[in-house]
């Protein structure tokens, strides 16, 4: 749900076609989001870009929160 409204606001805000919005905040593995975008003809730069962010935005932000749940827990 998030990943979709994350799209919704890609297209809004920096006015991208919606299958590059989606692929570009889908969550999946890189190798095959850059295979679908190759194919389709979407905006390669844009989701290899936004899909580089997300994967150190996780990287960065994993383990903080899994410390904080596991103290939770």
């Amino acid at each position: 749900m998030l990943c979709a409204l994350s799209a919704v606001l890609l297209v809004a805000t920096i006015h991208v076609d919606a299958l590059t919005a989606y692929l570009a905040t889908t969550p999946g593995g890189l190798d095959a989001v850059t295979a679908i975008a190759l194919g389709s003809g979407a905006n390669v730069p844009l989701v290899l870009a936004i899909q580089a962010l997300r994967i150190f935005v996780v990287i960065l932000t994993g383990p903080p929160i899994a410390k904080l749940i596991a103290r939770v827990a």
